[in-house]
């Protein structure tokens, strides 16, 4: 193995000491970083609600006639920025004093008032506030014949969605 002179050995470290220099550093005047700034206006919250509606009010066109039970409930949209693409789907529950499920003995209808037509019992055209008008018939059978006379829970509820897209 040969020995490396002075010179040698001086030319190595000057080349490894600029090669660590420019690797190294930067200059004062390069930009080494940046940011960019937004802002950022959070969305209130979209609230339905509703009202206790009460009573429902008893028709009956004759005395052999079915009666019918009928009540108006608002459903009220706040926050919705754009309506054009929502709809509110309604359902009616009707319960008994023990909680059990009696809707099947009934005949259950749910109308619009003013733009609120339904089909299906879905409001295809949500507003700020939704009127509808909910109509309940016993069926004529002996399991609703049976509860005849009983106090009934009725929930109506309207549940804000995205309406089908269509082709």
């Amino acid at each position: 193995m040969q020995k490396l002179g002075k010179k040698k050995i001086l030319g190595l470290l000057t080349a490894a000491a600029i090669v660590a220099t420019t690797v190294g550093s930067f200059a004062v005047w390069d930009t080494l970083s940046t940011k960019s700034n937004g802002t950022l206006t959070v969305a209130s919250p979209i609230v339905v609600k509703t009202q206790d509606i009460g009573e429902f009010t008893e028709t009956k066109a004759s005395l052999e006639a079915t009666p019918s039970y009928n009540k108006n409930v608002t459903f009220e949209v706040d926050g919705l920025a754009n309506a054009a693409d929502k709809q509110l789907k309604l359902g009616c529950k009707i319960t008994d004093g023990s909680n059990v499920d009696q809707t099947g003995n009934f005949t259950v209808e749910i109308t619009g008032t003013g733009n609120n037509a339904v089909t299906n019992n879905v409001d295809p055209s949500v507003e700020a506030s939704n009127t509808y008008t909910v109509t309940i018939t016993p069926n004529d059978t002996p399991e609703a014949k049976a509860i005849a006379g009983q106090a009934l829970n009725v929930e109506v509820t309207g549940t804000l969605g995205d309406a089908p897209s269509t082709p």
